[in-house]
């Protein structure tokens, strides 16, 4: 079994409606754990936010939608560095993961959460800006 396209469609929509699920479990996973787990929470989906937004920004500049309907133009063909800021990201999640396994290394099983739930939120963030850039 292999991952195919009909299940990457349908990630984004997982995601989002695992988010009320995740928040609430963030707000209590904040009192039961502290400081340890909010620290690399905050400051993860904090340093995550500019590179939304520059997709967001990037979306608006350069996307483009089109359906294939007969008599479309269809869209122009990507400019150079369409694709860097999904790159970045990427590149983000890989390490805010190496993060987390460190902080697993050093047992420190909090931060180690507080990453993991800090990179869930910032691909949801994430998603949200690159969508609302592109339909607008």
């Amino acid at each position: 079994m292999g991952l195919d396209s009909e299940f990457l469609e349908g990630l984004p929509a997982l995601l989002l409606i695992l988010l009320p699920f995740m928040l609430v479990s963030i707000v209590v996973a904040m009192v039961k754990l502290g400081e340890a787990f909010s620290t690399p929470l905050f400051a993860t989906t904090a340093c995550s936010l500019p590179i939304s937004l520059w997709e967001n920004i990037n979306q608006r500049n350069n996307g483009c939608l089109s359906f294939g309907f007969p008599g479309s133009s269809g869209c122009p063909p990507d400019p150079p560095g369409y694709e860097l800021p999904r790159t970045v990201m990427i590149f983000f999640q890989i390490g805010v993961m190496l993060l987390a396994v460190k902080s697993l290394q050093k047992e420190n099983w909090k931060g180690m959460y507080g990453f993991l739930y800090a990179a869930y939120i910032s691909v949801v963030v994430y998603l949200i800006a690159f969508v609302s850039g592109l339909w607008s």
